[in-house]
């Protein structure tokens, strides 16, 4: 598949995908209200796993979205990559460690989720569902700025407050309180929710749909792209 007609195709298949799973079921805290915005770009990588330079090609567009300060998400989409799940987690790894080794220690600009059309839901714990959750259409590499991440941190956490203790006495109980799990963590378990609530089997449903229509108007634009 080559560009033309199906670049139309891959970004129709994905917005399916960001609107009827992502958004519907409100997966992400921040999809929404990005996405029809500047601060959210798309870009389709046409590379497959036997192009040498895939690597050098992927770098180079995550620098490109680091310097675009402007953008907060970006999704870097491969349509023609035929990797298994656990290979291209090791890919997206790899990419990670570039970025991070391109920039000066705790300045790093995006932190980077690998989607991938292969998983199961596992809802035996809120981590292990995470990958059916981003069961994309396509692989893909999710960037996402960390002053984004930090803005929604820090707006969820405001809302706690300060605790005060007058004396000793007062404040030792406070010691064994469990720490405030992390935003990631608290997105996982709200996600887990919804799909126990919403069954697995109905989500599950959708994205086969979007499988199937993402086959059948992949194979209409090889055709006639050809």
């Amino acid at each position: 598949m080559s560009e033309g007609k199906s670049r139309v195709e891959v970004l129709r298949i994905n917005t399916r995908y960001l609107v009827e799973i992502v958004e519907e079921y409100d997966f992400c805290p921040w999809a929404k209200r990005v996405r029809k915005t500047p601060r959210f770009r798309r870009e389709i990588l046409w590379g497959d796993s036997d192009n040498s330079s895939l690597h050098e090609n992927i770098g180079r567009y995550v620098e490109e979205i680091a310097q675009a300060s402007e953008v907060e998400i970006a999704l870097l989409i491969f349509p023609k990559l035929k990797l298994s799940a656990r290979d291209f987690r090791s890919l997206v790894a790899t990419v990670g460690k570039t970025h991070a080794a391109a920039h000066p220690r705790g300045e790093l600009p995006l932190a980077m989720a690998c989607f991938h059309p292969s998983a199961e839901a596992d809802m035996q714990t809120a981590a292990r569902l995470v990958p059916f959750i981003r069961r994309s259409p396509d692989p893909t590499i999710q960037l996402v700025r960390r002053e984004t991440i930090a803005k929604v941190s820090n707006a969820d956490s405001a809302s706690g407050g300060s605790v005060f203790a007058d004396n000793l006495e007062s404040f030792l109980p406070l010691l064994s309180t469990p720490p405030k799990p992390s935003l990631s963590d608290r997105i996982a378990q709200t996600n887990l929710d919804t799909v126990e609530r919403v069954s697995a089997a109905h989500i599950e449903s959708i994205l086969a749909d979007i499988a199937a229509d993402r086959d059948r108007s992949y194979a209409i634009a090889d055709s006639e792209d050809s």
